[in-house]
């Protein structure tokens, strides 16, 4: 595929991709969720200071993909229940409640995760 060239996404009539490319596309909306440079695990989604994220969200998948506008709703509610999965997974392999934050903090954070998003996370929990 061209650098420049977008993945048309087939939808049905409520805006939900249902062609053979929507496995690409969520696929592709996965990956985004659990990048931490758009979608920050140290913020709430519901809160004012994610908008900006949202908005850069959305730009980066019209760069790669051609959808009816009634998928942007659909779009935001995948990523953030895609992002919600990846925290209630680092939760549940990371977390210990028999460790303090220090003890966890201690050990190799995933890989995957950004080092101050990691250490907010922890303290959270």
């Amino acid at each position: 595929m061209d650098h420049n060239e977008r993945v048309d996404v087939e939808v049905n009539r409520h805006g939900v991709p249902c062609g053979p490319e929507s496995g690409l596309f969520a696929s592709f909306l996965g990956v985004v969720a659990r990048n931490g440079l758009f979608a920050p695990l140290e913020l709430n989604w519901r809160k004012a200071e994610f908008r900006p994220y949202k908005a850069k969200i959305l730009d980066l998948v019209h760069t790669k993909f051609r959808y009816p506008p009634a998928t942007t709703k659909w779009i935001l509610k995948n990523v953030n229940r895609r992002w919600s999965d990846h925290k209630t997974k680092l939760k549940s392999l990371y977390y210990d409640p028999e460790l303090s934050v220090e003890e966890v903090l201690e050990k190799p954070n995933p890989t995957d995760v950004i080092d101050t998003h990691w250490q907010t996370l922890v303290n959270r929990w």
